[in-house]
């Protein structure tokens, strides 16, 4: 990276802000498999109706967090990722920097979250 070229120095703080936003979004990940597991376990028990319905609660707001740090990450890899190719039109550029970030977050987020899980299993 070119220290003095404006634009890339505007966009340094998202090469930082990027991992931060992944691991939250796998912890959200975990969150949300770890609540709807619960939900999914005890569905259908008579005495367990208030703890299903708190899981499930639980749950939905995991899903929304994790939606929600997602679709962050996802803007702030599409803001970083700049491709000077002219030889290709401005939308096939814009299409392959939206799917290459949907690919990074995706596959940033699941190998966190494995990585987080493998972690935790250790320790336990």
């Amino acid at each position: 990276m070119n220290p003095r070229h404006p634009v890339l120095m505007n966009y340094t703080w998202g090469w930082f802000a990027l991992p931060v936003l992944l691991v939250g979004a796998a912890i959200c990940l975990l969150k949300y498999a770890g609540w709807s597991a619960v939900t999914s376990g005890h569905y259908g028990l008579p005495g367990q109706t208030g703890l299903v319905a708190n899981a499930s609660h639980t749950a939905t707001v995991w899903l929304w967090a994790l939606i929600g740090v997602s679709v962050l990450a996802t803007v702030l890899t599409v803001a970083l990722l700049r491709f000077s190719d002219e030889r290709f039109s401005p939308g096939f550029r814009g299409t392959i920097r939206v799917v290459l970030a949907l690919f990074i977050v995706a596959g940033g987020t699941f190998g966190i979250g494995e990585l987080l899980a493998t972690i935790g299993h250790h320790l336990h």
